[in-house]
């Protein structure tokens, strides 16, 4: 997932990626790739000295970059309604590890579509699809393994 956002306050250009699938981050300044120090720290050279910039956050809470004594947000956290949709399919916890993992996998889902996702009719529609399906996908599941027919 890539992330572009000026500084208001120094005009650069902070380019934020993130691997969703390993948790890896890489920051650019300027269009200039920024040495990693540590997991979620890096360095780069401002103008007159070496800078160290934090990436604070994750996916659901939104990322910010700490650029020593400013932050820039790259990634806005989730509003109130978007909460309840990506957790609405963790109901499916009830149904043991099968549907744990089912309402996992469709609550990140559901996350990726609140994130690109511009109208809330939209979002809303999708993830309930989506939770809809993991539901139905559980029964399914759930037959086959029982041995019992519908």
């Amino acid at each position: 997932m890539k992330m572009l956002q000026v500084s208001e306050r120094s005009g650069k250009p902070y380019q934020l990626i993130y691997d969703i699938w390993f948790g890896k981050f890489e920051v650019s300044v300027n269009q200039m790739p920024c040495k990693k120090v540590k997991r979620a720290v890096f360095t780069y050279d401002g103008d007159e000295n070496e800078r160290t910039i934090q990436v604070k956050g994750n996916m659901f809470t939104g990322f910010k970059l700490i650029d020593e004594d400013e932050m820039i947000v790259m990634m806005k956290p989730l509003r109130g309604f978007e909460w309840f949709l990506v957790l609405m399919p963790l109901v499916l916890l009830l149904g043991g590890a099968i549907g744990g993992a089912l309402g996992g996998l469709t609550a990140v889902g559901n996350a990726f579509v609140m994130r690109h996702t511009k109208s809330p009719f939209l979002k809303f529609l999708i993830s309930v699809l989506f939770t809809g399906g993991a539901i139905v996908l559980f029964f399914i599941i759930a037959i086959v393994f029982s041995g019992t027919s519908v």
